[in-house]
């Protein structure tokens, strides 16, 4: 009641929801957003994570997996270990080892399968169809070029092939359009896709929201 002893109208009332819902509404645009950065940023440092569990791969065997769920779970281990040893030391069930943690935003997905050892599974936090135990895939491709190629060959390699990316393939030809465009920029209204380099740049396959 107003204080004059006059009800509020109908129209105030709508007005005030109204300009209530298009605050809410706007205030809900730069959260979405913040949670759609974090899981980026996770998928970056999964895709980080990768790239380093392969060079270390390469080295030891001189050619490439024939897939990323090829790679044996001890070069996941080593390569989280040199990516964090400057960081607190974190001690996970199943391992014999100490792995440190840095400001890499890892995925819990793989927190938990680093936890029972199925270092294989490693998710992307877009994938709606995220990988099983049982079947030992992860949530990005593999450069197909890279399957048995030499260290020699690996080492000449142009810098700008994209070796890993979000997909839903076990492998693919390299080019950033193959990405899977999990990812949502909500301000630039696009969807994006994710992948890494060889000279470990991270790059995207970007669509507009409006095309979909």
């Amino acid at each position: 009641m107003r204080s004059n002893g006059k009800s509020f109208t109908f129209l105030e009332i709508l007005t005030t929801i109204v300009i209530l819902g298009i605050i809410s509404f706007l205030a809900l645009i730069p959260l979405a957003q913040w949670v759609e950065n974090s899981k980026a940023k996770t998928c970056e440092a999964n895709l980080r994570l990768i790239k380093h569990a392969l060079d270390l791969y390469m080295l030891d065997h001189d050619y490439g997996p024939q897939s990323l769920s090829h790679l044996p779970k001890r070069y996941f281990s080593y390569a989280c270990s040199q990516l964090n040893n400057k960081r607190r030391i974190i001690k996970l069930s199943g391992l014999s080892e100490y792995i440190t943690s840095c400001s890499i935003a890892f995925a819990e997905p793989f927190i938990y399968t680093l936890a029972e050892f199925d270092l294989n599974l490693i998710s992307c936090p877009k994938d709606n169809t995220p990988p099983t135990k049982t079947g030992g895939q992860t949530s990005y491709a593999l450069y197909k070029g890279l399957i048995d190629m030499g260290i020699k060959r690996y080492q000449q390699l142009n810098s700008t092939v994209v070796l890993i990316g979000d997909s839903d393939e076990f492998s693919f030809n390299g080019e950033i359009s193959e990405l899977k465009c999990r990812h949502i920029d909500y301000l630039k209204r696009k969807r994006f896709g994710l992948g890494i380099r060889k000279d470990n740049t991270i790059v995207r396959n970007e669509i507009s929201l409006t095309k979909e």
